[in-house]
């Protein structure tokens, strides 16, 4: 009641005042004399002092409040000191502001209470970047984004480690275009990756980041057309994003290194692949011709044991300078992990069988999904599961080896718009790919190496959705999934399949086999004997011509192989 009475006063108050000096001024225009003219001036300083009164307390009643602060819990009015604290946030601003930047740097990024969640602007990151996140719905940082944003934003080398879907990807484009917003120039950013679609992917994603302002960005990758990337160069993009073939293309020959020495960033997606024996030897004849000034970032959601240890030879041929570890799965024993809002399964099965039951999975609601990503482990068996699928009726699309780079963009560009409910697919889409509607992966063949499993059922349950994974089992595959299970540190669960159901189309099902044979060789067969005399071929010419990939059947190669000969 006293609180209501005194906000009736002072409303009274001003109201009164504003009537008592409308009628004067009415009176000033009536007799407009300089006597009246003093008496305005007067009126309006008496004015001003009643108002600048209203909010100024005299000690006494400073006394009072402080003497009665915290005493009434219940009371539903808020304590002084808040509504002061909030006054004094609406009245100072942006020097309020500038406090809060500087005590986020004075402590830790992250913190113990879910009341209190970690914003963007506490890491660190400019105000106009973070309305960008705001119309992207990104709120409130992941782990991996509170550990490894602070730590480039100081210019620190860093190797971050965290799970599949955790947002690896924002956590160094951030503070990339950040740094870059400051001084742009080309080339600012160089970004690896061991595979084309998550190259564009990440073009992508620096794109929607750095769009409050013209981000020039240039893609160098196999399968494409050559001289369109050299065009792009030619314009000094600020970002580019690039497989290592392709990278060397123009440092060993296209532009040469020139255009990279001011390189500020030099960053590592999928650390692990890139620095394995079959990317490694790649990788350092791109360092070679690299500034020594650089900052050097690596990403991965399995970091192996070397990547781990700051001292290892690996990090040493990466950078001369020390690097940080920032490791969101820290405190888990597991080597590799996978989501913990994932659902892993297998099911047992006999081999004749695998094709029925798969089939049974996608055309029925028992898995109610609405995309599903199907694994295999070849380029044979990745286009022969599709083409079953596809004369079975089912919406269905892949990609492999055995496909022209374009078809390739065009059928992971299919799938994302819903356009075809089922992608199947080798290891060249388990790595990076973010699909937010895929619900379910199918493990139709169990991976070589147990680590491609985490990347595999990593395309789904990603940014804190929920998904499932299942792997099909049969009686070779048994020694590949105990592996698994070692490496993630738990067991798989049975997925029930009624054996019935499953097997009630089954001629249904092996007359589609027999035909999508039939088609497979005609389509196929050709095609994998070119590949096979084109990689045989020992022309200079063939081998310095690195535009057209050689993984990929094309009548331009085929031509200029004969010329060759």
């Amino acid at each position: 009641f006293f609180f209501a009475t005194a906000a009736m006063t002072e409303a009274e108050i001003v109201a009164n005042a504003d009537v008592a000096s409308q009628d004067d001024e009415e009176q000033d225009l009536v007799d407009p004399t300089p006597s009246a003219s003093k008496k305005k001036k007067k009126r309006l300083k008496k004015k001003k002092r009643i108002t600048d009164g209203l909010g100024t307390a005299t000690s006494k009643d400073k006394a009072t409040d402080k003497d009665t602060e915290g005493q009434q819990p219940d009371s539903p009015f808020p304590n002084s000191s808040e509504t002061m604290k909030g006054e004094k946030v609406e009245k100072e601003g942006s020097k309020v502001k500038k406090e809060n930047i500087k005590e986020a740097k004075d402590h830790p990024h992250t913190s113990d209470s879910d009341d209190v969640p970690c914003l963007f602007n506490d890491l660190g990151v400019a105000p106009w970047l973070c309305r960008t996140l705001d119309e992207l719905k990104m709120t409130v940082p992941t782990d991996i984004q509170k550990l490894a944003i602070p730590l480039i934003m100081e210019g620190k080398n860093v190797c971050g480690n965290a799970r599949t879907g955790s947002g690896k990807t924002a956590a160094f484009a951030l503070p990339i275009i950040q740094h870059l917003s400051k001084d742009p120039y080309g080339i600012f950013a160089l970004v690896i990756t061991p595979t084309r679609e998550l190259a564009l992917q990440i073009s992508h994603a620096f794109t929607s980041f750095g769009q409050s302002f013209r981000i020039r960005q240039a893609v160098l990758i196999g399968g494409m057309n050559g001289v369109g990337q050299q065009k792009t160069m030619l314009k000094r993009p600020h970002v580019v994003t690039s497989t290592p073939g392709r990278l060397l293309d123009f440092l060993e020959g296209y532009s040469g290194p020139e255009p990279f020495k001011k390189l500020k960033y030099f960053v590592l997606d999928e650390a692990d692949r890139l620095l394995a024996e079959a990317f490694l030897p790649d990788i350092e004849r791109v360092l070679v011709h690299l500034p020594t000034n650089r900052q050097s970032l690596l990403f991965s959601a399995t970091l192996t044991k070397e990547l781990k240890d700051p001292s290892s030879a690996v990090l040493r041929k990466i950078s001369d300078q020390p690097v940080v570890l920032a490791d969101a799965n820290k405190g888990d024993e597991t080597l590799y992990s996978t989501a913990k809002n994932l659902q892993e399964r297998y099911v047992w099965i006999p081999e004749m069988l695998k094709l029925s039951y798969l089939h049974h999975l996608l055309s029925s609601d028992v898995l109610q999904a609405n995309s599903v990503m199907v694994f295999c482990s070849s380029c044979k068996e990745t286009e022969f599961v599709r083409l079953t699928l596809q004369i079975l009726g089912l919406p269905v699309l892949s990609i492999s080896g055995y496909q022209m780079q374009i078809r390739r963009f065009q059928n992971l560009g299919r799938f994302k718009a819903g356009m075809a409910r089922i992608l199947v697919a080798t290891d060249v889409a388990s790595r990076g790919l973010d699909i937010p509607t895929v619900d379910v992966v199918v493990n139709y063949e169990p991976p070589t190496e147990a680590k491609e499993y985490v990347h595999r059922v990593g395309r789904t349950a990603r940014a804190g959705r929920g998904g499932l994974a299942i792997t099909f089992v049969t009686p070779p595959d048994v020694a590949k999934v105990q592996e698994i299970e070692h490496v993630i540190g738990h067991q798989l669960m049975e997925y029930e399949v009624d054996e019935e159901a499953a097997t009630a189309d089954l001629d249904t099902v092996t007359r589609a086999q027999l035909e999508a044979w039939r088609s497979y060789k005609t389509s196929f067969e050709a095609n994998e004997t070119r590949i096979k005399k084109i990689k045989s071929a020992k022309s200079e010419e063939v081998d310095k011509d690195r535009s057209i990939d050689v993984e990929q059947p094309s009548m331009k190669r085929v031509k200029l192989l004969k010329r060759t000969k």
